[in-house]
């Protein structure tokens, strides 16, 4: 019987000293998975970067800074002029800002074949205002494309502007 004791004694005791062992090791993986999520958002080509920037952004600030994510192309068509050669691109630029009024958007029209290679880009400013929740309609004479059978437009840059 005694014998049966002191091993299930030194089975506690080292079930004992194990336990700090075990939360140390614990709190190491923890600490490695946190700080390895932060060092995964600060890398990636940057992008992350923006990304965790952006959050801790108040919307107003995010506004101004990224005016691109408020500022949407809509129903836009585009053709060429036989008589000049340049393009007519015709669309609507809407607002879903809460706060930020824009001026003098700069889109970035691509162009692309048939088989949705690009062509080449080029861009063209709308120098109306653009109220909050609003919209306007925009007409842009540009140089394009031989074979030209589609467009995409993406807002580079907006100019915020008081109420």
């Amino acid at each position: 019987m005694t014998c049966l004791y002191k091993t299930d004694l030194n089975k506690t005791r080292f079930m004992i000293k194990l336990i700090p062992i075990s939360v140390a090791f614990l709190v190491l993986v923890i600490m490695n998975y946190s700080c390895k999520d932060k060092a995964d958002l600060l890398s990636n080509n940057g992008s992350s970067v923006e990304n965790y920037q952006e959050t801790n952004m108040s919307q107003d600030e995010l506004e101004v800074a990224s005016p691109g994510q408020f500022l949407s192309d809509n129903e836009t068509t585009f053709k060429q002029d036989v008589s000049t050669g340049k393009w007519i691109i015709e669309g609507t630029l809407m607002n879903s800002a809460s706060n930020a009024n824009y001026r003098d958007a700069v889109l970035e029209i691509s162009f692309y074949d048939q088989q949705g290679d690009l062509l080449g880009t080029n861009t063209g400013a709308i120098h109306q205002a653009i109220k909050t929740d609003a919209s306007v309609t925009f007409k842009l004479i540009l140089d394009g494309f031989a074979g030209t059978t589609s467009i995409a437009t993406k807002v580079k840059s907006a100019t915020v502007i008081p109420d």
